[in-house]
């Protein structure tokens, strides 16, 4: 986060877990960037909140993981498969049976 103010702002950072540290690194008297790499890359909702005597300001993002699908195939009783898939974004799966698909 990049902030154009002066005076310079208090500032910090939240999740719906915790509070975080907001650290600034001085470009100019005026411009700070506000870094936030605390958040062990847990996705969810993360909140910048930035005040001084004059104003106040508050921006929220969120955070996403990608994550490496996952299939677990479950045979039934009656010859059938039973077939999920976890990740993010959500895999496709794709059925073949005799060289046709079937998604």
């Amino acid at each position: 986060m990049e902030l154009f103010a002066y005076p310079p702002v208090r500032c910090r950072w939240s999740s719906a877990q915790e509070p975080h540290p907001c650290v600034a690194k001085g470009n100019s008297s005026y411009t700070r960037t506000y870094e936030f790499c605390n958040h062990h890359q847990t996705p969810g909702k993360y909140n910048f909140y930035a005040d001084n005597k004059d104003s106040r300001m508050n921006r929220s993002m969120l955070l996403y993981k990608k994550e490496k699908p996952h299939v677990n195939l479950k045979p039934e009783f009656d010859g059938e498969v039973q077939c999920t898939g976890e990740g993010y974004p959500a895999p496709e799966i794709t059925w073949w049976k005799c060289g046709f698909s079937d998604k």
